[in-house]
This record gives C-alpha cells, structure tokens and sequence, in this order.
C-alpha cells in the first residue's frame, strides 16, 4: 500500500514539473529563431502549383529572380506595455508586398492577417538551417516554395538618392 502511494505520488509530482515547464523549452516554437536568424531573409528558389483535384496533375514549376521573406522582431505598445511580435514581410521582385504577424511552430507557419483563423496557413515540409520547403492548399490548388536563407538586398526607401 506505502508502496503504491509513492509510485502515484512520485508520478504526480513529474507530471506537475511539466506542467510549469515553458512552451518554448519544449522545442515547438524554434522555428521562428531559425526563420530570424543572421539576416533573416529567405530567397524563394522555386514554387510549384498544381491542380490537387487531379490524380496525375501537371505541377507547373517556376523560379522567381527576386522574391523573398525577412523575418524580424516588432515591438509594439499594447496598453502602455511594449510587447515582441513576430512578423514576416513578403518581397516581390524586390520590392515590399505585404507584413504579417507569424505564428510558428515546428510544422507550420501561419501569417495572421486579421481576426482568429484568417490568414495564410503553410506546412513545414522541411525545416534544415538552410533551407525550407512549405506547401499551402487554396481550395482545389496546392503550392510548394523552396525557401534559401539568403543576405537578400532591400530595397531603398523612396526618395533616397545614391550617387
């Protein structure tokens, strides 16, 4: 009977210990550290779409000379509190497109563009130092990029002059 109490004492208090264990230690949100790491722009090598209706789709392939994700860090005052937030912009032919709050975790990567549940959803398909393969489903039509880590050139705000 002593013995038994032990083992189910002993079992609690692991199960308390995890409990209080941070979500981050865990190891299910690292991926948003690896995405903003170094300079934290991801050139897109290759996107693919095709028709996911289709038992043999014809995947139409393309490599995009200058599009890319920088990952960053935003501070904002939320009720005189500055709170982090991480956010994605999108770069198109190196020009900025649009940013995002991100919410990330080891298996997919979600650009939150308003209210709970809008956004884009992608799955993590391949998450190395390096590189990343996500796939994303709109209806009837799946995508597939090939992401690079990369020192990507922004562009320069307007009105600045070179020379």
């Amino acid at each position: 009977m002593t013995k038994n109490l032990l083992y189910i004492l002993s079992i609690g208090l692991f199960a308390l210990i995890s409990c209080e264990k941070d979500d981050a230690s865990l190891g299910d949100y690292e991926l948003f550290k690896r995405l903003q790491s170094g300079s934290g722009s991801w050139k897109v090598e290759q996107v693919e779409v095709w028709e996911n209706t289709e038992e043999n789709p014809n995947i139409l392939t393309s490599h995009p000379t200058n599009d890319f994700f920088h990952f960053f860090i935003h501070t904002q005052l939320i009720a005189d509190i500055e709170v982090d937030l991480e956010f994605g912009s999108f770069y198109t032919n190196g020009m900025f497109s649009w940013k995002s709050k991100v919410e990330s975790e080891t298996e997919r990567v979600s650009f939150v563009t308003g209210l709970v549940g809008e956004g884009d959803v992608w799955t993590v398909e391949l998450n190395k130092k390096n590189k990343q393969i996500w796939s994303h489903v709109n209806g009837s039509v799946s995508t597939r990029i090939t992401l690079k880590k990369c020192n990507c050139e922004f562009p320069k705000p307007y009105g600045e002059m070179t020379g």
